[in-house]
């Protein structure tokens, strides 16, 4: 069905288009131009699109300081969404609108891809266009209906007149996958003479650290790191003289297991081992640190921390003079650090051990939450509880915590009982760390 829609609405747009003599001026660019041009982005999400009014799915409507922030913030294009009338007469109120952001945009020279998010078509600028956002489809048939419509896009564009036969396209291979896109894109027709990059717009993987955990909860081992290079090289590879332009990637809080959020502004001691010193990492972004300091003491550079590159080390000498061995677990103290401009950041001390359950096993009761009781040795919170076998379990869906209990929900119960299986999960704790971990069994 999607695809019929697909069709019908490039036909209707290929059908209406009216060819358009322009007076201002147009500088070519080229699609490797275009695409370096880009990096780094920022995406407004949904706002234009949002059924209802502008900014109705969580986003504010769109204010132009909005843009001067992102500008200041570093980043080259921004990425809207639009959406579009369902009997396809496009409202001009509406794509007025659209008009304008746009506008707003490019006057501060920042590039902006637009699209017509739900509806799988799409226009871009600094300005250039796209033709089809997110396609689905997984087969070769697929595919090839997809190129079909890259080529009719292109042929509406140049239809249109004015600058379009010089705009960039950025073209989109099937579902926007590297992997598809790789092995089934084919270039449009030579005839047209727009440059032109593929977009393989989606890169969220592994999907199953970003979108909550399915059981992974960490990233950044060499494996991972050795799995994300090669799914790049894959289509690089396949793809050797077309630029490339990943449209959406992230690995954002609001998605992610509250334990793959944690972030590295914590030291962690372990009980019953020797004080050394530690490195935290840092983006400085081009800032220095100036001063440090605690409730208890003010830091000195050089005596009590040194910054090499993006590392800020605190020594064993400073960290002694608040933990030792023997220091009871928990938060022991926090330094505030300054920089050179930015917020200031707080680092936190901490003196940890493996938790300790109450129990370790029970006969799984539907219709109520499992409350363990627990004794924290750190952080008063858990990262996870991660059943032992495949399984999925997420931050308040299956399972929670409050300061003296691990909660496995009634729906994880419920899970667990029809199965006729015994299952162990595995509760988590900070730091992240192998053996920092606790197990309860629920029997069936």
């Amino acid at each position: 069905m999607k695809n019929s829609l697909l069709l019908r609405t490039l036909a209707l747009c290929w059908r209406n288009v009216v060819a358009q003599a322009c007076t201002e001026t147009f500088t070519p660019v080229t699609a490797s131009a275009f695409v370096a041009a880009l990096n780094p982005g920022w995406s407004l999400g949904h706002t234009l699109d949002a059924t209802g009014t502008e900014g109705d799915w969580n986003n504010p409507p769109v204010l132009e300081a909005t843009f001067d922030d992102v500008k200041a913030a570093g980043f080259k294009i921004a990425y809207h969404f639009t959406g579009s009338s369902p009997d396809w007469t496009v409202d001009p109120t509406w794509l007025q609108r659209v008009s304008d952001v746009v506008n707003v945009v490019t006057s501060r020279g920042l590039h902006t891809i637009v699209n017509v998010h739900h509806d799988s078509w799409t226009w871009a600028d600094l300005l250039a266009f796209e033709p089809i956002n997110e396609p689905p489809g997984t087969t070769a048939e697929h595919a090839a209906e997809l190129n079909k419509l890259n080529n009719i896009f292109i042929k509406a564009i140049n239809d249109a007149g004015g600058f379009n036969l010089k705009r960039v396209v950025t073209l989109v291979g099937l579902g926007e996958d590297s992997v598809k896109s790789s092995t089934w894109f084919e270039p449009p027709n030579s005839s047209f003479t727009n440059p032109w990059p593929i977009q393989y717009h989606y890169y969220y993987s592994p999907y199953d650290f970003i979108f909550s955990a399915w059981g992974k909860t960490t990233w950044g081992s060499d494996s991972d790191k050795a799995t994300l290079e090669a799914d790049i090289a894959n289509i690089r590879g396949n793809s050797t003289e077309v630029p490339l332009l990943i449209g959406e990637w992230a690995a954002s809080p609001v998605a992610t297991e509250t334990i793959g959020c944690w972030n590295s502004a914590y030291i962690y001691h372990k009980a019953s081992t020797p004080v050394t010193e530690q490195s935290l990492p840092f983006l400085l972004n081009g800032n220095t640190l100036e001063s440090g300091y605690s409730s208890l003491k003010k830091v000195a550079a050089s005596t009590d921390y040194v910054v090499v590159g993006s590392n800020i080390t605190f020594k064993a000498s400073l960290l002694s003079s608040f933990i030792s061995s023997s220091t009871a677990s928990g938060t022991v103290t926090n330094f505030t650090l300054t920089f050179s401009a930015g917020a200031s950041l707080v680092v936190t001390v901490v003196q940890w051990d493996v938790p300790v359950l109450g129990s370790t096993t029970s006969k799984a009761v539907s219709g109520a939450d499992l409350a363990i009781p627990i004794t924290w040795k750190g952080i008063l919170k858990s990262a996870a509880a991660r059943p032992l076998q495949q399984a999925r379990t997420t931050y308040a869906n299956q399972w929670n915590w409050d300061s003296s209990h691990v909660i496995i929900t009634a729906s994880a119960v419920a899970d667990v009982t029809p199965s006729g299986k015994s299952t162990t999960f595995s509760i988590e704790a900070y730091p992240r760390v192998e053996g920092n971990n606790a197990n309860y069994t629920l029997t069936v």
